[in-house]
């Protein structure tokens, strides 16, 4: 049986690779980029996805992504300007696309 992906996770890739500048290969293949772990941050705050399901998608393991995603966490929380500017606008540019889609 062929996996279907959630589009919400192809939206977000989408949009990571406008703003990001990144391909396909840093947000979904073998090796764990930042683009990956950045796309599976956004995932788990603008989307009511599971984490096994992000992490399927994103082709990152389960455990460690939580550990990953639990310390991009308390990071941006004990300094706010650790947090990429970028997932910010990410993460707006979403939010936007998901109001469309819902007004539509």
């Amino acid at each position: 049986m062929k996996y279907l992906s959630p589009p919400e996770l192809k939206q977000l890739c989408v949009l990571m690779k406008l703003y990001c500048n990144c391909n396909q290969q840093e947000l979904t293949g073998l090796k764990d980029t930042n683009f990956k772990l950045w796309a599976c941050y956004l995932a788990t705050k603008a989307t009511n996805l599971s984490l096994g399901q992000i992490a399927n998608y994103f082709n990152i393991y389960p455990k460690f992504l939580r550990g990953q995603l639990e310390n991009m966490a308390l990071e941006y929380m004990l300094d706010s300007s650790a947090t990429p500017k970028i997932l910010d606008a990410i993460e707006d540019a979403y939010k936007e696309l998901e109001s469309v889609r819902s007004d539509a």
